[in-house]
């Protein structure tokens, strides 16, 4: 059965060192079950390289999830986004994931690469 037809689902790709993705995923389980007992979380994915993909679901609104497992993800020390890249919906907690220096060198890469923006326009930066 498709996750999609469990309800709403809210997908994560986030990475932890490797020792730390059992704590991770139980962490989660409990902040979300303090939220909302219902909601269920399934974890796949290539769990060898600390790369998790995690999908919720729920019916909290997203926002909500969005922070409970972002918010955790940066409190562990782990990467809010694994190989799938920041994209529309986690550019807004990118400034709480990297600092002013990183940021610039981000945009700088950006702009040596893409000196013409039209590679993802707007996208991030």
């Amino acid at each position: 059965m498709a996750i999609s037809t469990l309800g709403k689902v809210d997908k994560y790709d986030v990475s932890f060192e490797l020792g730390r993705i059992e704590e991770f995923w139980n962490r989660a389980n409990e902040r979300l079950w303090t939220l909302a007992p219902s909601a269920k979380t399934y974890i796949f994915g290539h769990l060898g390289d600390g790369n998790i993909h995690l999908n919720v679901v729920s019916t909290l609104p997203s926002s909500a999830v969005d922070e409970a497992i972002i918010g955790l993800t940066l409190e562990m020390g782990g990467s809010i986004s694994a190989e799938h890249g920041i994209g529309t919906l986690k550019g807004k907690y990118l400034s709480r994931a990297k600092n002013d220096a990183q940021l610039q060198a981000m945009r700088a890469i950006k702009a040596t690469f893409d000196p013409n923006r039209v590679l993802n326009p707007g996208v991030i930066f």
